[in-house]
């Protein structure tokens, strides 16, 4: 994105076609590094982590980690009201978006920048982040993560082209 702001977020990508010199890949997974979740979380602040299994528009099983951080410490009660309101929220959004248009929004800030909004009616945040999406599969589902992958390649057109020089 070219965006100093987002040298913390690691975007992990499978190859899921390649030719001699193009390789077709697709996201799987986004990842914001502990370092910068570590240095939000200060004296008198709360971190406060979930782990949410849902499925997006297409039927894939996902698991989305929010991190929120408080302005000052508060009481289990308020830290409970916050993870429901986001769990939610997350569950209806993912419902309605296909992977790569879910990977698109939390890149761009949008989910975080609604919730960061209707949280504050709650407690004033300091930080609201998705620390992570993945994509998983249950113990019932005997698919291999790249057999997911492709199908999500067949379903939709590839989202990223690299060219890779020859030797």
């Amino acid at each position: 994105t070219n965006d100093p702001k987002k040298q913390h977020v690691n975007i992990k990508f499978m190859v899921t076609n390649a030719t001699e010199s193009q390789a077709q890949a697709d996201p799987v997974g986004y990842y914001i590094m502990d370092s910068s979740l570590k240095r939000l979380v200060r004296r008198g602040t709360d971190g406060v982590d979930d782990s949410i299994l849902c499925q997006t528009a297409e039927g894939i099983k996902i698991k989305v980690k929010p991190f929120m951080v408080t302005r000052n410490l508060v009481k289990d009660s308020i830290k409970t009201r916050l993870r429901k309101i986001v769990r939610d929220y997350i569950i209806k959004y993912a419902q309605q978006k296909t992977l790569i248009d879910l990977l698109r929004d939390i890149v761009d800030y949008k989910p975080q920048e609604e919730l960061r909004g209707i949280l504050k009616k709650v407690y004033p945040l300091k930080a609201f982040e998705i620390r992570t999406l993945e994509i998983t599969k249950d113990a019932t589902d005997e698919r291999t993560l790249v057999q997911i992958v492709k199908e999500l390649s067949v379903q939709q057109e590839p989202e990223v082209k690299v060219e890779v020089p020859a030797v």
